[in-house]
């Protein structure tokens, strides 16, 4: 796994799509980092850090690549 840190406004929404392309992903991330108790919606502490599976998904890599790196952050 890799860890990475979250930006000002971010949502486990907003990092399910930035680093696995795709929303479902939100449950993998909550797993993974034991966020049981926050709210899915809710942004994150800016600075946190948080895990992230590492994957060979062909829809996410083509999803990332799309985004080209840019940090994901609902409004």
């Amino acid at each position: 796994m890799q860890t990475i840190k979250t930006v000002r406004g971010q949502s486990i929404f907003d990092l399910a799509i930035q680093e696995y392309g795709n929303i479902e992903a939100a449950f993998m991330i909550i797993e993974d980092n034991n966020l049981y108790t926050i709210d899915v919606a809710d942004s994150l502490p800016e600075g946190m850090e948080v895990k992230i599976r590492e994957t060979d998904d062909t829809i996410r890599q083509n999803v990332l690549k799309k985004l080209d790196g840019e940090k994901v952050i609902s409004e």
